[in-house]
Formats: C-alpha cells, sequence, structure tokens
C-alpha cells in the first residue's frame, strides 16, 4: 500500500498544496492505523523482528496515525473555512457514510483513550479500544465514498482487501478471546 500510495500521490493531479497534504496525510494515516489494528495479529512476530515490545510498536504508529487524521481534518477545516467539518452527521444514512471520517476520528480517539485510561476504567476498556474496527469500517467507506485518492480502482481495491484483513483479524481475535475464556 505505501508504494501505491507514493505512486497515486506524486503522480495524481493537486490544485495546490493544501489538497496534496490533505490527500496525503489521509492516505498515510489510513494505512498507519490500519497497521496499528492488524499488526495485533502478530504480537510475538513483531517482537523477534523489531526488537522491541509489541506495545511501544503499537504506540508509535497509533499516535502516528492519530496525528496524521487530525493534520488531515485540519487540511478539510482550512479549505473549508470552517470548524464545521469536526461535528460528526448523523442523518441522513448516505451523509453519515460519506463524512465517516468524522465519526472514525472521534472513535479512533475514544479507542486510543481508552487504552491509555485502561487501569482506571477497568475491563471497559476493551470494548472501547474495540472501537477501532467499526473507526476502520467509517474510514474505509468515507475514502471510498468521497476520497480523491481512492476513485482509482486499485486503491479501492485495495482499502477493500485491508478492511478485510482488519475483519479477519477482529474475527480471530474474538475467538482467541472466546478460547482464553473457556481455560
Amino acid at each position: 500500500m505505501v508504494g501505491l500510495t507514493l505512486v497515486v500521490h506524486l503522480f495524481a493531479p493537486y490544485a495546490d498544496t493544501l489538497e496534496f497534504l490533505i490527500r496525503g496525510t489521509a492516505l498515510l494515516a489510513y494505512q498507519l492505523v490500519f497497521l496499528a489494528i492488524v499488526m495485533s495479529a502478530f504480537v510475538k512476530h513483531l517482537r523477534r523482528i523489531f526488537g522491541r515490545s509489541f506495545l511501544a510498536l503499537h504506540h508509535i504508529v497509533t499516535i502516528a496515525g492519530l496525528g496524521l487524521m487530525v493534520l488531515h481534518g485540519v487540511g478539510v477545516a482550512v479549505r473549508a473555512g470552517s470548524a464545521a467539518v469536526f461535528v460528526p452527521v448523523l442523518s441522513p444514512w448516505e451523509a453519515l457514510w460519506r463524512l465517516g471520517g468524522r465519526p472514525a476520528l472521534y472513535l479512533f480517539l475514544v479507542a486510543a483513550l481508552a487504552a491509555v485510561f485502561h487501569r482506571r476504567i477497568g475491563n471497559v476498556w476493551r470494548v472501547l479500544h474495540g472501537l477501532a474496527y467499526a473507526a476502520f469500517l467509517f474510514a474505509t467507506v468515507h475514502g471510498i465514498l468521497i476520497g480523491t485518492s481512492f476513485q482509482f480502482a486499485v486503491v479501492r481495491g485495495v482499502a477493500l482487501a485491508m478492511l478485510a484483513a482488519v475483519a479477519g483479524v477482529f474475527v480471530q481475535r474474538r475467538f482467541a478471546q472466546a478460547r482464553r475464556n473457556r481455560s
């Protein structure tokens, strides 16, 4: 996906530098949150490969992804001349999905904050942290419906494959949790 992003990002036409930054931050944020989610299926392998704990790597990737998401939103707000782009639109149904980046941002933030405060909030943190899966769905649909770079068929295809991988990790982790609960 990174190579594809570079090709699309460098060779696609842009109106100006702000559009370049808006699209670039969106694509990079999307990839980083994908990595943050999917890497949870490879905890032991990551330690062996990178020599760092899963949590250290997960935090670095997550913080970078969240930062780029916020920068994407700020760029869109500057372009629109309004901070209203940060207000989720829940109705009508089509607007919820077209503007799904808005709820995705807040769901990702709740998921991240749940991890930060996990000792204070008890086991509910796991449920809140799991909102990252729903956030990724919102972000994917948002990108496909209105993301300029997602209008390339190959980018849409890769995004759908990434969504399938995230869904696979979700299912795998739920089955693993169910096995642990039975034993």
